[in-house]
């Protein structure tokens, strides 16, 4: 539907087309440095690059989709960015980093070498390329994101469509920039140096050259060892003084680490080197011939996050300058480079931004710093007004550089800049001046302007199974929605036309293809956030704030219209019979007397927050959900037992847990008891059993609970008792007297529990 055009309830509505992607709740600054754009509630500007967070499956297997007669190895898969598809188009690369083919790199696109049916979903496939061996390591990544990853190619391939693959998932982050330059005033001038050759070494590879690529490492572990070389030329610093007594202040090596989550703090070194090394080409430095350590000089924590670290390497420049050599060469490495592998990536001297390139800076002689004149910034402003920031600078020296930071992030990298806060920017934001003299000292001013609130057009209800939002607005005039655009975590709509004063209108959500969790943005036609409301779990970076999850044909708005507190949890609430088109009303829901979403003819207590239909149930004897659960049983064990000694309990309270009532509440039974001989009865929490004396056999029972709607029965088990053989009773025997010589007749008698034959003996 890209070009077609529907006209909706005064409302024209498109899919648009090549809309940034949004993941969270900011606005992000424009990519020229003289125009600041939006900055956002949760974050402004940041540097945005792509975190790859890849799986490589390397597994074979018959393809379901397609197949074809494989005589070479290939990778295939998906590639996944910001849980989307890759687009058609989006560049992949495959590198051969050891083994027979070493050096190879194959590039492709998503959907090349692909059938036209599998079009559109992130697939991508190399081809039966030549250029691949069993038994060769490659390194699959995305052109220009970190980080990637490395497996071996199999025999016959490595993945398949509709089988197992090689995916690579990747992840928009935004890293902290570089931080705000500190202001350098004093007598010290600085002089920065950027390396003339870096590199890092593998020990996993050996023979392998560093020198070339965008970045650099340290890395630890028995066979994953990872160290980096800088090599500076001190040419350019001043000559024919004493360095170690009066011209070094100090003088530190500058490297900007990227974020790792999996990156503990931890010491690094650095050590001087023997500086005749080649950083790329024939005789490059590699793990096999770098030059050896020569002295500690400087040590330095690294940790987790992105920032910038440094080492303090004054002596050994100072030392550098008065011996006349013009170059210096460090090598960092982890103090303890044992196990596990732990990597940290830092940019060299190729990365593509050089804001965040290693660099040497030396302080030494004398200067004055700028002096910020003519500075243009007004105290206040409402959000959406165009800001006009302008400053000058003077010195003797000259100025090099000029630079404007909104909020701690830099936006300008001249004496001019423009800043349009969107709808969320409402209270006081921090503005930073800087101007740099051609000595290197600097000079800053600071200065806060107040974003005052405006009220424009708010995403007023949203009904996801309905698929339609309606907008409100809140104004006094009315206001144009041409070229607006409305966008979801799965897809945008164009809108056009005008709300007036106080109106609601709705739109249609096809193109949205809203989910149960998602987050909703408004922008104008310059891309300026309008409004945003996120809900149910959708994580955006704050889930605390969402907007409850809508119940089925329901929908959550605001109330009253238009309410907008930044904050969706407090501002919108649940409606079961939705609005569309008219005033948020809770007058034929019922009303919600304990404030928790959920109005008084759905709410089984409306008078406490914690009971509601979306509570979760707790084993405490009283209803939090509002549904009549059913009683739970535990699996009983069989007993067993000897005749003449069957007797035995089932503790009810452990056995038996109902969420809604006490257990004193509930019918307790048993069923399948088949003999008279065994006696049950209840006693408290105690269920009692015992069996009849001289009694042997089994029964098979299963306890039952009842809650009065609810019946639930447990697995059922035994009681067995097993015989015992019990002596058989004799019947008492009179005496008897007889004459001498005379006969005695004893007439004996004896019964059997058991049954068994009796056997009388007589013994004197």
């Amino acid at each position: 539907m890209d070009n077609h055009t529907q006209t909706i309830e005064g409302f024209e509505s498109k899919k648009a087309r090549g809309k940034q992607k949004m993941g969270s709740k900011e606005s992000l600054y424009a990519k020229t440095e003289n125009r600041l754009s939006k900055p956002g509630r949760i974050g402004i500007s940041r540097i945005r690059i792509i975190t790859l967070v890849l799986a490589a499956l390397l597994l074979t297997g018959t393809a379901a989709a397609w197949h074809d007669d494989l005589t070479v190895n290939y990778l295939r898969g998906t590639i996944t960015i910001d849980s989307k598809p890759a687009a058609s188009g989006t560049a992949y690369t495959v590198e051969v980093i050891s083994g027979e083919n070493q050096g190879f790199t194959y590039g492709g696109v998503v959907d090349d070498k692909v059938p036209p049916s599998l079009n559109g979903r992130g697939y991508y496939s190399t081809g039966d390329y030549a250029g691949f061996s069993t038994g060769d390591t490659f390194r699959l990544k995305v052109n220009g994101c970190m980080p990637y990853t490395e497996g071996v190619f199999l025999a016959w391939g490595n993945g398949q469509f509709g089988g197992s693959s090689v995916n690579l998932n990747c992840t928009t982050t935004e890293p902290e920039p570089p931080e705000e330059p500190p202001v350098i005033n004093t007598t010290n001038s600085s002089i920065k140096l950027q390396p003339e050759a870096d590199a890092y070494i593998d020990k996993a590879q050996p023979s392998a050259c560093k020198g070339d690529l965008v970045d650099l490492f340290l890395d630890k572990g028995a066979s994953n060892a990872r160290r980096t070389y800088l090599r500076f030329n001190l040419s350019s610093l001043p000559k024919g003084i004493n360095w170690t007594s009066q011209g070094v202040n100090q003088a530190r090596l500058y490297i900007y680490g990227f974020a790792y989550t999996d990156s503990a703090e931890r010491n690094a070194n650095a050590y001087l080197t023997d500086p005749l090394w080649v950083e790329s080409g024939s005789g490059c430095i590699t793990w096999s011939n770098a030059p050896q350590p020569s002295g500690l000089i400087a040590s330095s924590s690294i940790g987790s996050s992105g920032a910038w670290y440094y080492f303090d390497i004054s002596q050994a420049v100072s030392q550098a300058m008065d011996e006349d050599r013009d170059r210096i060469s460090v090598m960092l490495q982890y103090a303890d480079e044992s196990s596990p592998h732990e990597q940290k990536r830092f940019p060299s001297r190729e990365y593509a931004n050089p804001d965040y390139r290693p660099y040497l800076e030396v302080l030494s002689s004398s200067g004055s710093a700028p002096e910020i004149t003519g500075v243009q910034i007004p105290s206040s402003a409402y959000e959406g007004d165009v800001i006009s920031i302008s400053f000058d600078a003077h010195d003797a020296d000259g100025i090099s550089s000029y630079a404007i930071f909104l909020d701690s992030v830099r936006v300008s990298g001249s004496q001019n800049a423009e800043w349009r806060p969107d709808y969320q920017s409402a209270g006081q934001h921090r503005v930073r001046l800087y101007a740099n003299d051609t000595t290197g000292l600097s000079s800053s001013l600071e200065r806060t302007i107040t974003i005052i609130n405006k009220l424009n057009v708010v995403i007023n209800e949203i009904s996801p199974q309905g698929r339609w939002v309606e907008l409100y607005n809140p104004s006094g005039s009315q206001v144009s929605v041409n070229n607006w655009v409305v966008e979801s975590s799965r897809g945008s709509a164009e809108i056009n036309g005008s709300i007036a004063a106080g109106a609601i209108e709705s739109i249609p959500s096809e193109l949205l293809n809203l989910d149960a969790d998602d987050m909703l943005l408004i922008r104008d036609s310059e891309g300026l956030l309008i409004d945003s409301v996120t809900y149910g779990s959708f994580n955006d970076g704050n889930t605390a704030d969402n907007a409850l999850m809508p119940w089925a044909n329901g929908s959550i708005g605001r109330l009253p219209d238009g309410l907008d507190t930044d904050n969706e949890a407090a501002d919108f609430i649940i409606f079961s019979r939705p609005t569309r088109g008219y005033s948020n009303s809770m007058a034929a829901e019922g009303a919600d007397n304990d404030n928790d979403g959920y109005n008084a003819s759905e709410d089984c207590n409306d008078n406490d927050a914690s009971v509601h239909p979306g509570a979760t149930e707790v084993y405490d004897g009283a209803d939090q959900n509002c549904i009549d659960d059913a009683p739970e049983i535990i699996s009983i064990s069989n007993f067993t037992f000897s005749e003449d000694r069957c007797e035995g309990a089932i503790n009810l309270s452990m056995a038996v847990k109902d969420p809604d009532n006490a257990l004193e509440s509930l019918s307790i039974g048993v069923d399948g008891n088949s003999s008279s001989s065994v006696q049950l009865t209840r006693n408290g929490e105690m269920l009692l059993f015992s069996c009849a004396r001289d009694w042997n056999g089994f029964v098979e029972l299963q306890l039952t609970a009842k809650d009065g709607s609810n019946t639930a029965g447990s697995n059922k088990f035994r009681v067995t008792v097993e015989p015992v053989n019990d002596a058989p009773v004799l019947e008492p025997i009179e005496d008897i007297r007889v004459d001498e010589g005379g006969v005695a007749i004893i007439m004996a008698s004896a019964t059997d529990p058991d049954g068994d034959a009796i056997i009388f003996r007589v013994n004197d």
